[in-house]
This record gives C-alpha cells, sequence and structure tokens, in this order.
C-alpha cells in the first residue's frame, strides 16, 4: 500500500512538473501557445529568421516576441479565411518542392540541413505556410491600404543614385557630311546655312554631299556626350549644333522633343515600390494587427 501512495506521488509530481514546462503563456480564441513550444522556438529563431526573413523580422527574440508572431499568425490565417485564402498541405509542399528547386538540393540535403540548424520538418513546413500566407497579407489586405506616389518614386530614385528620373525623348534628323569636305569657315556657318535651307529649299553648294537620317524615340541619356551638348536650350524644330563623330560633321534636327521617365528609372520602378511599400508597411501591419486583435479573445501568462 506504502507503494502504492509512494508511487501516486511521484506520479503526481511529474505531473506537475510537466505542467509547469508546459504551461500554457498565451491564448487566443481557442488556440494556446505553451512555454516548451515559445522555447522551442526561441531556441531555433535564427533559422527560423534565415527561412522566412518576412515574418521574422527581429535581430534579437524574447518570450513576449514570440507570443506576438503567434498572436500575428493566428490573425492572419483567420482573415484570409474570411476572404477565402485557405493554403493546402499541397500548395505547401508545392512550394517546398520549388525551394528544392531553386537551391538544387534533394529532400534529404533539406532535412540535413533543418536538422543541424535545429529545425524538425514539421516545423519547416509550417514555417512554409505561414510564410505563404503572409505574402498573401502582404498582396491583398495591406498593399490596398498603402499609397505610393510618382514623386516619393523619383525622389527615392534620385536620392539612390544621383540621377534624374526624367530625361528627353527626341524624334531626330540627322543631317550628316564627311569633315574633309567642310573648311574651318563653312563650318562655323554650317548651321545657319541649314537653317536657311529649311526655309528656302536652297542649299549651297558645299553641303551638296548632305545626308539625312530619321532617328525616332531617342532618348537622351542614350546619346553620347556631344551629341547631348550639341542639344542644350534647343527647341523643336531647331537645329542643333554642329557635332564632329568620326570622320563626319553631325546637325541633328528636332522634329519632336518630349519629357518622358528616365529608362533607368523605368527599370527600376517595382524595385523602389518594393522598397517604400515594405518600409511603410511596418506601421500599417502594426495598427491593423491592433485592430484586430479586439476582435479576439486574447490572453497572456507570462
Amino acid at each position: 500500500m506504502k507503494l502504492l501512495i509512494v508511487a501516486a506521488c511521484t506520479l503526481l509530481g511529474f505531473s506537475a512538473h510537466s505542467k509547469i514546462i508546459d504551461k500554457t503563456i498565451a491564448v487566443i480564441d481557442s488556440k494556446i501557445l505553451t512555454l516548451s513550444e515559445s522555447d522551442r522556438t526561441l531556441k531555433n529563431v535564427i533559422a527560423r529568421k534565415n527561412i522566412s526573413p518576412q515574418i521574422y523580422t527581429k535581430n534579437k527574440y524574447n518570450t513576449s516576441d514570440i507570443i506576438n508572431n503567434f498572436f500575428q499568425t493566428y490573425i492572419i490565417r483567420k482573415n484570409l479565411e474570411k476572404l477565402g485564402f485557405v493554403i493546402s498541405k499541397n500548395q505547401v509542399n508545392d512550394q517546398i518542392s520549388q525551394t528544392e528547386r531553386n537551391l538544387k538540393i534533394s529532400r534529404e540535403e533539406l532535412l540535413q540541413f533543418l536538422s543541424t540548424n535545429g529545425i524538425n520538418y514539421s516545423e519547416y513546413f509550417e514555417i512554409t505556410k505561414a510564410t505563404i500566407e503572409y505574402n498573401i497579407f502582404l498582396a491583398r489586405i495591406i498593399r490596398p491600404l498603402i499609397k505610393i506616389t510618382d514623386y516619393e518614386l523619383k525622389n527615392k530614385f534620385s536620392t539612390n543614385t544621383k540621377l534624374a528620373s526624367n530625361t528627353y525623348n527626341f524624334n531626330l534628323v540627322d543631317f550628316y557630311i564627311p569633315k574633309k569636305s567642310i573648311s574651318q569657315t563653312n563650318l562655323k556657318r554650317i548651321r545657319e546655312d541649314l537653317i536657311t535651307f529649311q526655309k528656302n529649299g536652297n542649299l549651297p553648294s558645299y553641303l551638296k554631299n548632305l545626308e539625312t537620317n530619321v532617328l525616332n524615340d531617342i532618348k537622351e541619356e542614350g546619346l553620347s556626350g556631344d551629341i547631348k551638348k550639341s542639344l542644350i536650350k534647343k527647341q523643336v524644330n531647331e537645329f542643333s549644333e554642329p557635332v564632329i563623330i568620326g570622320d563626319s560633321i553631325h546637325l541633328f534636327f528636332i522634329k519632336k522633343k518630349s519629357l518622358v521617365e528616365s529608362e533607368k528609372f523605368s527599370n527600376a520602378k517595382r524595385q523602389l515600390e518594393q522598397e517604400i511599400f515594405m518600409s511603410k508597411s511596418k506601421d500599417v501591419i502594426k495598427k491593423w494587427l491592433e485592430q484586430e486583435k479586439s476582435k479576439h479573445y486574447i490572453k497572456t501568462y507570462l
């Protein structure tokens, strides 16, 4: 009998000890987070950050941070479900397979990598699922709340590159003639003679070998420094200053001149927009989560 009582006390003691280890530290609706789960996450949070920097954004984590991430994942999942986005096991498995293909590793190599970093496959699966949900959350819920102006994009581009976001787009007629056929005296008057030619059609004899070439949709940023210089302050229906290119003398008649986005700015816009969005989204997400928390039963036990 005494033996049974001792055994019972031992079991009770073990059970009480287990409760201390696995005690509930956070509840949202009917979902709980235990201390052991939180401790486990803290131990491998660096690996989690490498797997999903979108979710694990901080450099250092404590138990309160893990609880906040727990609430965030739950709230995002519930809101996506309302919108009809329920991430299936197949979608997660497809994403994991795609990651393996991108990294050119096998499933065995992936599992070895996870094990080395203190992550099991079940945890990796859940991290991947939460990341898919988070990306949909950003696109469908947060993105419509954030306005990014053209001014912001141009300002960030100019700040980052020290380049102008706009450039001139030209339609030009290139008038050119062999350099050897033009004297220094004629070089000084060639522009005026071409202006006169445009008015009355009379072409001086020294320009008899003059040829032309039409250049449409030419951006200023794509022109050489000498050509850019020749076009400075010149307007539509005006000739540029003479430019020596190789063995020829060129003058460019401006048929059209309009201000457009530079090619470098156009190419950078998507990346710039993403950078501005991510910067603005931090505050928007924080406010959104605080509002959504009020719609749920939440309790912490720290």
